[in-house]
Order: C-alpha cells, then sequence, then structure tokens
C-alpha cells in the first residue's frame, strides 16, 4: 500500500526529451554509466553515508522524520529474514520512492524505474511502470537489469538524475523542518563522514550534474518531488 501526499506548493518538474525520443540505434555500449572514477567513488560514499541518514531519521527522537514527510512504513511479513521497515511515498505526479535497508527504487511513470543498492553505486533500471510495492529483497524487484545500450543508459541517466535530485531535495528539507545542527550530528555519527552535513545536497549536485550525457541533459535545480513541510 502507498501514500499520495502534496508536492512542495509551487515545484514543477522540468521537461526533458524522452529517452525513447532520441535519433540514435540502440547499439551496444560495454561501459553503462560509468562516470568518472572519483565521482563514482564520491557517489558510493554518499550513498552509503545517505542510508545512515535515513536511518537517524528514523530512529529520531523526536520523531520519524520519513512518516512526516509523508512515507508508509511497512513492517516486514511474519518469518521474514528481513527485519527492518520498508518507507514507500508516491506523489500525485506518479513518481515514487521506496527505501529499504538494503537500497532504494525510484519510480516514473513515463520511464520505468531505477534500482540503487545501499552498498556500491550500481545502479539497475526496470522498464515496467509498476512500483514495487510488495518487495522484501533485490531479488523481489522482477525486471531488473544492467543498462547496456544507448537507449537503456539513457533511460537510466533521466531515472538516476532524478533519484539523485530526490535525495539532494530530502536533505534540503531536513535542513529546512529540524535545523543544520541535527543532520551535523547525525553525520558525525557516520564512520566516514562526507565533509558537512551543510554541503550535502551541493555534493549530491555535483554528481548529477557529472551523470548528464550532455549539457542539453543537465537537470535543472529544481525542487523536486518533496512534500509540503509542517
Amino acid at each position: 500500500m502507498t501514500t499520495t501526499i502534496d508536492m512542495r506548493p509551487g515545484t514543477t518538474v522540468a521537461s526533458r526529451p524522452s529517452p525513447g525520443d532520441r535519433p540514435h540505434p540502440d547499439r551496444t555500449v560495454r561501459s553503462g554509466i560509468r562516470p568518472p572514477n572519483p565521482i563514482r567513488r564520491q557517489a558510493a560514499r554518499l550513498l552509503a553515508q545517505q542510508f545512515w541518514l535515513f536511518g537517524c531519521d528514523i530512529r529520531r527522537g523526536d520523531g520519524n522524520l520519513l512518516l512526516q514527510f509523508g512515507f508508509e512504513k511497512c513492517r516486514p511479513p511474519a518469518g521474514s529474514r528481513v527485519t527492518a521497515s520498508r518507507y514507500t511515498c508516491v506523489y500525485p505526479s506518479g513518481r515514487g520512492i521506496i527505501l529499504w535497508g538494503f537500497g532504494m527504487y525510484w519510480r516514473d511513470p513515463g520511464l520505468g524505474g531505477v534500482y540503487l543498492p545501499r552498498t556500491a553505486f550500481d545502479p539497475m533500471i526496470r522498464m515496467s511502470t509498476a512500483i514495487p510495492d510488495a518487495a522484501w529483497d533485490p531479488g523481489h524487484i522482477d525486471g531488473l537489469v544492467r543498462p547496456v545500450t544507448v537507449c537503456e543508459v539513457d533511460r537510466s541517466r533521466h531515472l538516476l538524475a532524478d533519484a539523485l535530485a530526490w535525495i539532494r531535495d530530502y536533505e534540503v528539507a531536513v535542513a529546512d523542518l529540524v535545523g543544520t545542527s541535527y543532520r551535523e550530528h547525525a553525520v558525525a555519527t557516520w564512520k566516514r563522514p562526507c565533509g558537512r552535513a551543510a554541503d550535502l545536497p551541493r555534493q549530491w549536485q555535483t554528481v548529477i550534474d557529472a551523470l548528464s550525457a550532455s549539457p542539453a541533459d543537465a537537470p535543472t535545480k529544481r525542487r523536486s518531488q518533496l512534500p509540503a513541510l509542517p
């Protein structure tokens, strides 16, 4: 079951050409999504830290921030080897996000979805537009593939850029709601902090820009599908 919530007032999603509209053959490429190695390492470190921060937000003494941002919590079924809850949020646009202890999934109703594991910057895409909100293991997400063709890589760049933009905007919203000192403390408790908490949105934007196939594809620095704050 998913939750539909209002977007932040005044936000819009900038339009970009659909990967299906690109005038190139769908030839196979060898490298898939391969940003420069320093960016790839930075993204992997940021992602590992981000899951720690999500955990801090869930355990927050003054209230679970994911629930405040409109996520729905679902406990694993009885007998499951998984112990962590799943958090799902679907927006009026149809875009949505799922957070598990092992990874995250971003869904766009026009493009499909992208899955990012917690332990590596290794995106996998899914052509299905159905959100896998019953999955309790990466193996339960049917249809995941690594992008290997030009069209798949192009599609994955769009999906991945939007997923990371959501994380960027989430960090902005956390600072707006509870202040930077809260996030600074959470970052300090991580084993390998990636700089200052106030710099997190900028660091994520650096990764997003590096993933862009061309200047024309660079995602705008917009507020994504975050809910209105209380």
